[in-house]
């Protein structure tokens, strides 16, 4: 499942920052698009997993943290000098915090 099929449209997006990376200069949004997919998206879509781990319906329930997969486009934006995103949380929550890094996937046709 995913709300919104890459090839179709735009996803939501939302300013954020990776806690223990640089911060962006001063009035400089940092965007990062995102949609919600549910565990077996990437695998339905054969998007290879890069790093870490994909998304679990045993480990990635409602009761446990947050979690994402992002992707390389993702990492190079957001993770300087060639870091492991995966562990790293995003600062404006403290909470969801990168599982995976997957290959990128064509937006639009």
């Amino acid at each position: 499942m995913i709300q919104l099929l890459p090839i179709q449209n735009w996803g939501w997006n939302s300013d954020l920052h990776v806690a223990g990376t640089p911060p962006p200069p001063p009035n400089v949004e940092q965007l990062a698009e995102y949609r919600m997919v549910s565990p077996g998206y990437f695998d339905v879509l054969q998007i290879p997993l890069l790093r870490g781990r994909l998304l679990s319906p045993t480990l990635d329930t409602p009761a446990s943290k947050a979690v994402v997969v992002v992707n390389e486009a993702f990492v190079k934006k957001f993770i300087p000098g060639g870091q492991d995103p995966i562990g790293m949380h995003f600062e404006d929550d403290g909470k969801t915090e990168i599982v995976g890094v997957v290959r990128n996937v064509r937006q639009n046709i």
